[in-house]
């Protein structure tokens, strides 16, 4: 689809990154378990004996988190190559500073599934398959598949 806006003329793509992560519950609204922790890297067969001795410290002396999700970051970094490549320049507001800021200050009931979306696609007369489909809006199942499927084998194929 890039090289069709471009074919346009167009100079500029303004995309929805950063939407959903905007409007996510925190840690403290929805607890749940954190991705990536390396605390139990003594039973992943594919570490060395090294990264078990200091996954602990991987933390140590890291640079500030970002003003934004690091969601919305993986995001940025894998859209804007393909734009850039065909002169476009991609905007995001909703990877903003200030955008986030209000996004994480909105009552919780206002974010909890996406509800302040979908009142204003509502009120712009959209029905219930477009605000509340009976499919879910996530890749999750697809992934977990994928991993399960091919990621185990892979990873054990690593040792």
């Amino acid at each position: 689809m890039t090289p069709q806006i471009a074919a346009t003329g167009a100079h500029s793509v303004v995309t929805g990154i950063g939407g959903d992560e905007m409007v996510a519950l925190s840690q403290e609204e929805y607890p749940h378990r954190a991705v990536g922790s390396m605390k139990d890297a003594g039973s992943l067969p594919w570490i060395g004996a090294r990264v078990a001795q200091v996954a602990e410290f991987g933390d140590d002396g890291i640079a500030p988190p970002a003003g934004v999700n690091s969601m919305t970051l993986l995001s940025l970094e894998s859209a804007a190559p393909v734009l850039l490549r065909a002169g476009l320049w991609p905007v995001h507001p909703f990877a903003d500073e200030g955008v986030v800021a209000l996004g994480e200050a909105l009552p919780m009931d206002w974010r909890e599934l996406k509800r302040l979306q979908r009142r204003r696609l509502t009120a712009l007369g959209m029905g219930l398959e477009v605000t509340w489909p009976t499919e879910r809006e996530s890749f999750a199942e697809v992934v977990e598949a994928a991993l399960v499927l091919h990621g185990t084998a892979r990873l054990c194929s690593l040792t």
